[in-house]
Parts: structure tokens; sequence; C-alpha cells
């Protein structure tokens, strides 16, 4: 089987645009967290104070406190995903069979860091009562925060599935 172009592999595209996405995110949000102490409504960066009042305050105040475990995730993700997120959008749309071992790797790490920083998000200290101690924080809305963290859980377990058996994109004829 020789390996298809692109618009012959339709579900890849699903693949090619979350990891654009993860570009933008690691880029724009990871990096704040994973330089910062802690998130400031007051910065004088801007990007810091948005990320503080449309999301943090109203549906994550760990990201917020960034204790050692987020601010570190944080930094994994601008500086060590962001690579490989570049690697896998042009192995995606190339077709090429070596992103599979990195692929199956950043998905097992990826999933398991988002599951146990969902669950802190939801069942934590931080989510069930430390909230009232921040600055402007409201009681967290889960449904918020579920949509904003999901994706980040779904797609690295898709990438599992789609890179579990070996030559994921055919073989060279």
């Amino acid at each position: 089987m020789a390996i298809k172009p692109l618009s012959q592999r339709k579900y890849d595209w699903f693949f090619v645009v979350a990891f654009s996405f993860f570009i933008c995110t690691s880029i724009i949000t990871d990096s704040v967290n994973g330089l910062a102490d802690r998130l400031d409504p007051r910065s004088s960066y801007a990007v810091e104070r948005y990320i503080y009042d449309s999301y943090a305050r109203l549906a994550d105040p760990l990201l917020i406190i960034n204790p050692p475990q987020v601010k570190y995730s944080a930094w994994i993700s601008a500086f060590i995903w962001l690579p490989l997120y570049f690697f896998f959008v042009i192995g995606f749309y190339k077709g090429w069979n070596n992103i599979r071992v990195p692929a199956l790797v950043y998905g097992g790490a990826l999933t398991h860091g988002m599951i146990t920083y969902i669950a802190e998000g939801t069942l934590g200290y931080w989510a069930t009562e430390g909230w009232k101690t921040i600055e402007g924080c409201t009681k967290p809305d889960t449904w918020y925060y579920m949509r904003a963290n999901l994706p980040y859980l779904i797609v690295p377990f898709l990438t599992i599935i789609r890179f579990w058996k070996p030559n994921p994109f055919g073989t060279k004829d």
C-alpha cells in the first residue's frame, strides 16, 4: 500500500487543524504560565490579563495560583510540545511514518497529564474551596473548564489510536 496524500486521508485533516491550534495555544497561553509565578490581573502583559479575566478567574483558579505542577506542565507545553506540534503538522501533511513513536509517547504523556489536571481542576481544593481566596474569582464554571481542556485530552487519545499500527500512512512503493 503506497503512502496516500493528505487529500485522500480525510480524517488526518482533523489532526493537522488540531495540532495547528495547539501551536497557537502553546505560544500564546502556555508560555505565560510556563514563565510566570502567578497570573496577575494587573499585569502589563495584555495576554496575561486576558487569560486571567476571560478564563482563569471564571473556570480555572489553579491556573491563577500556578503551582509547580501547573507551571512545569505549561512550560513543557510551550517549549517541548511546541516543536513537536510543528513536526506533527508537517508529518501528517507529508505522510511521514517516522512521527509514529513520538506521537505515541506524546499521546500517552499528555493523556496522563490532562487526566490529573482535569481531576485537580474539577475536584481539587482550588476548584472547590480555594477559589474564594483569590481576588475576582467566581465559583469555577465546570462546563467552561471542560470545554477549554477536553481537546487536550481527546486529541492525544485519538493520536494514540491513529498511530497504534505500524506504518500509519502506508509504505513507499
